[in-house]
């Protein structure tokens, strides 16, 4: 966290760029999600949501990844759950992060990146489904494992509410566990980024549509404002690799890179960088602010 004064000057630099920019690139990772209520590392969202994977030894949402439960009982009990409020619903939403965000980008041409499966940049009407790369998956989708099966991914909505209908007190399903409406495999699980058998052709339209929004503008002259918000370095060649890339190909271009603990960029770029550490909703909130300042 920096202070106040500092805040105020970076977003101001923030906004600026983004006023004259010719075409906004959003792009986003946990740190977004979670400043909106989504923290996949907060031990009291967990404990709230699923007091008995706490009693199991979970800690947080986060601990899954790389460690989820082997019975399957307990996996779809908890998913069943967990994806029903991060993919679907709104309960654990407590700031307006979005909004702000939606509000910074405003008519400006724009595209939008994110690493996060929760669908939150586009899900609740801010930014248009068919405009967004959800680069590392989505929890929207399910798909099937098996190497030989050539099934597509096919919505998760409908089993999470039947493995739901299932729920027992200990917080396992009765239900039986998904299975592949191709092949009738168990070996089925969540469309995002686990593997080598991650499905990536739900992304392919979406990023040839990247692909054109970046060939529409020119790498001399257009004024490219590329926001960066809560990407680490979990999986850095998902979002900061490639915006690094992008700023040093469009010769106008400006990174607004927020982030808590990684507000750094390469020497080469850094004249055209504005390196926010900061939490994600103080910084969209004081450049909504600096925003109304120039417009007004």
């Amino acid at each position: 966290e920096i202070a106040t004064e500092k805040l105020d000057d970076l977003a101001m630099q923030a906004a600026k760029a983004v006023k004259d920019a010719d075409a906004v690139l959003v792009t986003s990772g946990a740190g977004l999600s979670a400043s909106a209520g989504i923290d996949y590392t907060s031990e009291e969202i967990h404990r709230k949501y699923f007091p008995d994977m706490a009693k199991r030894g979970y800690r947080c949402m986060y601990q899954y990844i790389g460690g989820a439960p082997k019975d399957p009982s307990v996996l779809w009990g908890y998913l069943c759950r967990q994806v029903k409020e991060v993919r679907f619903g709104t309960s654990m939403i407590t700031n307006n992060t979005y909004d702000l965000l939606r509000g910074v980008v405003g008519e400006k041409k724009h595209y939008c990146v994110t690493s996060n499966a929760d669908g939150l940049i586009h899900r609740l009407g801010h930014f248009d489904p068919k405009m967004v790369v959800e680069r590392q998956g989505t929890y929207g989708l399910l798909q099937c494992l098996e190497p030989t099966c050539d099934s597509s991914p096919w919505a998760s909505e409908p089993e999470l509410d039947r493995l739901r209908e299932g729920l027992l007190v200990d917080g396992r399903t009765s239900a039986a566990a998904p299975c592949c409406p191709r092949c009738g495999s168990n070996s089925v699980f969540l469309n995002v980024r686990g593997g080598s058998w991650f499905d990536e052709s739900p992304r392919r339209e979406s990023e040839r549509g990247l692909q054109s929004f970046l060939k529409s503008l020119d790498k001399n002259e257009s004024k490219l404002v590329i926001i960066e918000i809560g990407a680490g370095y979990n999986t850095p060649g998902v979002i900061r690799g490639p915006n690094e890339r992008y700023t040093g190909m469009f010769k106008k271009s400006t990174l607004i890179r927020v982030s808590m603990d990684h507000a750094h960029a390469p020497a080469n770029i850094t004249d055209r960088c504005v390196l926010a550490p900061e939490d994600a909703h103080k910084f969209l909130d004081a450049m909504t602010k600096a925003m109304g300042k120039l417009n007004s």
